[in-house]
């Protein structure tokens, strides 16, 4: 049997090895892989909008150099869900919006200030698989985004979150109708702004 005294041990030792893991991982990341430069690719329809906009996007004129510690996408997660614990306040007007796709529910959640009007620049999130707005992740971009002038909408995965899943259809990688119904409510809400969209992952 355990006693209350070797809990907190055992607790010490776990902390210790996890330690170890990371320390290996991030040294293996350095010596394996190093700082790798690579020329960013942009693809993308041709037509004037299009080439406006990359022309204006100085970033992917730049060449682009992962993160030294990060060469190993697995440190990179560990980072990311395990060292990043903290939560993600979003001090805006959060506005919830279930869509009838007619074999379930696609739900939307705005993020805006109260001076946005409806020329702002929208950043509709797409989050990676068994995503929602409940995540980390999608809660850090998203409050990058409103700070820098854009309304945000991030779409919820059906039965993901808070999302509510309101028929046995669940999200899969062959069916991107939600993702299209989506965008399309979108640009229907506000024709007057400018719409960007990032997907994470499977998004």
């Amino acid at each position: 049997k355990m006693s209350a005294v070797d809990i907190p041990v055992m607790n010490h030792v776990l902390e210790l090895s996890l330690s170890m893991v990371v320390a290996i991982l991030l040294a293996l990341s350095t010596l394996i892989f190093r700082t790798r430069v690579s020329p960013v690719r942009a693809y993308f329809v041709d037509t004037d909008r299009n080439r406006r906009l990359y022309q204006a996007t100085h970033a992917l004129h730049r060449p682009y150099a992962q993160i030294w510690w990060g060469g190993l996408g697995i440190v990179q997660t560990f980072y990311c869900f395990v060292l990043r614990k903290a939560p993600v306040d979003l001090p805006y007007r959060i506005i919830r919006e279930e869509l009838e796709t007619g074999n379930g529910l696609v739900s939307l959640d705005w993020c805006e200030t109260s001076e946005m009007g409806p020329s702002n620049p929208i950043s509709l999130i797409i989050p990676g698989i068994s995503g929602s707005s409940s995540n980390q992740y999608i809660r850090l971009y998203a409050k990058y985004c409103v700070e820098k002038g854009f309304r945000v909408a991030i779409m919820n995965w059906r039965g993901c979150g808070t999302a509510p899943l309101s028929t046995p259809v669940i999200p899969t990688f062959a069916c991107t109708f939600d993702t299209r119904l989506v965008a399309e409510h979108v640009a229907q809400r506000y024709p007057q702004a400018p719409i960007t969209a990032t997907g994470f992952s499977l998004g």
